[in-house]
C-alpha cells in the first residue's frame, strides 16, 4: 500500500501503570545500565470515501522495542534501540532523570528530518523492577513510553 494519504496512524498509548511503591530517590548509573523492553500496540485507521464517514481501524499490531542503556563516561548515559542511538546525555543519580534531545540517528533511522526535540527519561524502581519513562517535552499530546529492565 503506497498511498497512505487516507490512513491515520495512531500514536501508541502507554501501557497502564499499576499502583506500586516507587522509590523517592534516583538510582546509581551502574544500576540502570542494561537491557529494557517496551511493548505497545500500533493501530492504523482509515477514513471512508465520504468525508462524513468515521475513521475505522484497519490494522493493529503489538510491537516490542529493546533498548540498551549504557554508561558512556561518568554519569553520561546512552539509550539505543538496536544499534541506533535514541538519546545520550547527563544522568542525575539523585533524581533518576536524564534530560537531553532525541539523537539525529533516531530520526535518520525513520527517514525523518532531525529536530531538536527535548526528551526527559526518568528511571525508577517499582516493586524491585527498574524501569524508565521517556517523554518528549513540549508536545501537548505526548504519551510517555515505558520500558522495563530485563533481568
Amino acid at each position: 500500500m503506497d498511498d497512505t494519504s487516507a490512513c491515520k496512524i495512531e500514536q501508541p498509548e502507554s501501557q497502564p501503570t499499576p499502583e506500586t511503591t516507587q522509590t523517592a530517590a534516583g538510582l546509581p548509573v551502574e544500576e540502570i545500565v542494561g537491557t529494557y523492553e517496551a511493548k505497545t500496540t500500533i493501530t492504523v485507521n482509515m477514513k471512508g470515501k465520504d468525508e462524513d464517514e468515521d475513521w475505522r481501524e484497519i490494522d493493529s499490531e503489538e510491537v516490542a522495542f529493546t533498548y540498551t542503556v549504557s554508561q558512556v563516561e561518568g554519569n553520561t548515559i546512552r539509550l539505543a534501540i538496536s544499534d541506533v542511538t535514541y538519546a545520550e546525555g547527563p544522568y542525575d543519580p539523585a533524581t533518576g532523570i536524564c534530560e537531553t534531545t532525541i539523537a539525529p540517528d533516531s530520526y535518520a533511522a525513520f527517514k525523518q528530518e532531525p529536530k531538536a526535540e527535548p526528551v526527559r527519561i526518568t528511571f525508577s524502581k517499582q516493586d524491585g523492577t527498574i524501569r524508565f519513562e521517556s517523554l518528549v517535552l513540549g508536545k501537548e499530546d505526548a504519551v510517555p513510553g515505558i520500558a522495563t529492565k530485563v533481568e
